[in-house]
């Protein structure tokens, strides 16, 4: 379970980068 959280841990700071890097 700790894997996953992990994983979408990483996947949503990317979400997060990319939306800051468009606005």
């Amino acid at each position: 379970m700790y894997d996953v959280w992990l994983q979408w841990s990483h996947v949503f700071s990317d979400m997060v980068r990319k939306m800051r890097l468009k606005s």
